[in-house]
């Protein structure tokens, strides 16, 4: 009797973890299911600066908009969860909103039992903002990053970023082949500026090296950025890697413009680390048109120590002259 009920409490016990089992098999298998046959993409834009957010350095307090792409590539209508892990964004942006009711459970951005279609494709967007500069600068590094599907990477930009760096600037006219400080430059005249920025810290950078040119860009003309892009008058060499302890170095030339007579200044001045002042010749003025240039006062003719002798010479023959007539007609 004893055996039998042994029997059953044992042939009980493989049976419940039979199904335990099979439950767990199941599990595993919808939610397997519930993944495969999708597509994920996104892509993010810096509202803020009207830019693609993975080609332009973010700065404190920039918007930025990850847009995710979920897409059903099988032939059935499906209900599914979407989700991401913006664990890598916090430490340099907070969150600001998400659309769709979705909501966020720790690292976790989650969108539950949404209806999709059979080869649909379905939007949701989030917005994060980049974090004060005090935050930024107090976390080592400056790139965040975001996988759904593919992966993001957005550069973060502070002016505390390189706290431990030093900036300079030179500039050579190439036209007299000389520092372009030393001289006058010309009309015509080409100067390369040379950008160069040294991270003195023990930690890689990554930085974009920029410049406002408003004031070079009144007297001359951009001929070569290298490699640079212009953003109005600023010269921008974007997401720029610098090793601990290393230096990069950025040139761009201008070419001095033929100004008109009457402008006022001819000084062009710039600043990154130190400043740089270059002279710029000032055109000799010219009369207005169909306006001749003044003819100058008409002088007498210099004499030196042989036109005074000859005058002197003839004085005398003149005077000699006059007297013998006076004497032969007495």
């Amino acid at each position: 009797m004893l055996g039998l009920k042994m029997g059953k409490k044992v042939a009980l016990g493989t049976l419940t973890t039979a199904i335990l089992a099979a439950s767990v098999l199941f599990f595993v298998a919808n939610l397997a299911s519930a993944q495969s046959g999708v597509e994920k993409s996104q892509s993010a834009q810096n509202i803020t600066r009207g830019q693609n957010a993975a080609t332009v350095s973010a700065r404190p307090g920039d918007i930025i908009e990850y847009r995710l792409q979920f897409r059903n590539t099988e032939n059935l209508n499906r209900q599914v969860t979407i989700e991401d892990d913006i664990s890598d964004l916090n430490a340099l942006s907070e969150l600001l909103s998400v659309s769709d009711s979705g909501e966020r459970s720790g690292d976790i951005l989650r969108w539950r039992d949404v209806q999709i279609n059979a080869n649909q494709t379905l939007i949701r967007t989030f917005r994060a903002r980049i974090k004060q500069e005090r935050d930024v600068n107090n976390t080592p590094r400056r790139t965040m990053s975001n996988t759904f599907g593919n992966t993001i990477n957005i550069n973060i930009f502070a002016s505390g970023t390189d706290s431990n760096a030093t900036r300079s600037k030179t500039a050579y006219n190439e036209t007299q082949n000389r520092p372009a400080q030393e001289v006058t430059a010309r009309a015509g005249d080409v100067i390369t500026y040379t950008l160069t920025y040294r991270n003195q810290s023990d930690l890689s950078q990554v930085v974009t090296v920029e410049d406002d040119l408003a004031d070079v860009l009144y007297l001359s003309e951009i001929i070569d950025l290298g490699g640079g892009r212009m953003v109005g008058n600023t010269i921008r060499f974007e997401n720029v890697s610098v090793p601990e302890s290393g230096r990069i170095d950025y040139s761009f030339k201008v070419r001095v413009k033929n100004m008109p007579a009457g402008t006022q200044d001819y000084l062009m001045s710039n600043f990154y680390g130190n400043g740089v002042d270059i002279r710029v010749e000032i055109p000799a003025a010219t009369p207005p048109k169909g306006q001749q240039p003044p003819i100058p006062p008409k002088t007498a003719p210099e004499t030196g120590t042989s036109e005074n002798l000859a005058l002197l010479l003839a004085g005398l023959v003149t005077g000699m002259l006059y007297t013998f007539k006076q004497n032969r007609f007495a």
